[in-house]
This record gives C-alpha cells, sequence and structure tokens, in this order.
C-alpha cells in the first residue's frame, strides 16, 4: 500500500506547475519561520530539496545568514544510514549520487543529540504525524535515536487523514502545509 500511495503522490506532485510549487513553497517556509519551537532552535537539520520538495534552498541560505547551526543529512546507500553534517555556506553543497546536493563527506559531523529541530521530507503525509518517505528507512532510523522536535513539510494535496504505518515509523511532532500547521 505504501508503494502505490509514495508512486501515487510522487506524480501528483509532479504534476504541478513550478508557480503553484513556488509559491506554496514560499507559504510553507514563512508559517515554519513563525513557529515558536522553529524559532528557539539554535541548530537545525534541514533536508536539501530535491524533485518538486517543498523547496528548502532559500530556507537553508537564510538560515546560514543568521548564521545558525545548519546541518544536512549525508545518506550512506551501502548501508541505508544517515548521518547530520555541519555546513556553514552554501557552497559545502554539491550533487550527491542520487543528483541531490549533499554535503561533503570532511563535512562534520553534528551528533544527533545536539539538534534542536529536524526538517524532514515525504511524499504524503497524515494529521497524525505520520509519513510515507521514499522507501529505504534513513529518516526513520534516525529520528528513533533523537529528541529532536520534528517537522514535516507538505503541500495540502499531499496532506492525507491516515497513512498505512509499521513499527518502525516515527511519527513528526508537527507538519506545516501551506494553510495548516498540525500538532498531531
Amino acid at each position: 500500500m505504501k508503494k502505490v500511495l509514495r508512486k501515487q503522490y510522487l506524480a501528483l506532485r509532479m504534476s504541478k506547475s513550478s508557480s503553484y510549487l513556488l509559491e506554496s513553497s514560499k507559504k510553507i517556509i514563512d508559517k515554519l519561520c513563525t513557529s515558536k519551537e522553529f524559532l528557539r532552535a539554535e541548530t537545525i537539520m534541514v533536508y536539501v530539496s530535491f524533485r518538486n520538495e517543498v523547496d528548502t534552498l532559500p530556507l537553508i541560505k537564510m538560515l546560514l545568514s543568521q548564521k545558525k547551526r545548519v546541518c544536512v543529512p549525508l545518506c550512506n546507500s551501502s548501508d541505508c544510514s544517515m548521518t547530520a553534517r555541519e555546513i556553514t555556506e552554501f557552497s559545502d553543497l554539491s550533487k550527491g549520487s542520487y543528483g541531490i546536493l549533499e554535503p561533503k563527506e570532511t563535512s562534520p559531523i553534528v551528533s544527533k543529540n545536539d539538534i534542536d529541530f529536524i526538517i524532514v521530507p515525504g511524499c504524503a503525509f497524515s494529521q497524525d504525524g505520520h509519513r510515507i518517505g521514499y522507501g529505504k528507512g534513513y529518516y526513520d532510523r534516525f529520528l528513533k535515536e533523537t529528541d529532536a522536535y520534528t517537522c514535516g513539510l507538505c503541500y495540502d494535496f499531499c496532506l492525507l487523514k491516515t497513512l498505512p504505518t509499521e513499527k518502525t515509523d516515527v511519527p513528526l511532532n508537527m507538519i506545516i502545509t501551506q494553510n495548516n500547521i498540525i500538532k498531531p
């Protein structure tokens, strides 16, 4: 069921116009930037957007300009693990194996315990805080080992009442769409 939903919502996301996605992304990021949990955070882990995900590139640039401690994921495909790597400027990112901008392997590792706020990607999200990711479990394995506040960024059309879940799925603390902030 998750595979079917993943494919369906990825296709739906890819069918949207770039102007709709950019405008929606801006609204979502604006809502994020007013949340007290986000404003309190000193160390923020944020995904680097790809394939019509909610656009985090302007957010990353803004956080770097504010001298926040910013880390982004570096995925290891051989064991499906993920580490948080600190970046201090946007040029610390380069295209990786999936074509996604990622930090260099020499970028400093940030301990999971040092991260205050994690911005999580996904294909679809539910009102009870669950998500369907990309099927490899990188984030679920990472999130189960941290106490950081977690937030999913989601277009309205990718927010469902419920989703199928598994024992290994880690629910999020907050989901933000262009029209709602959901705290399950």
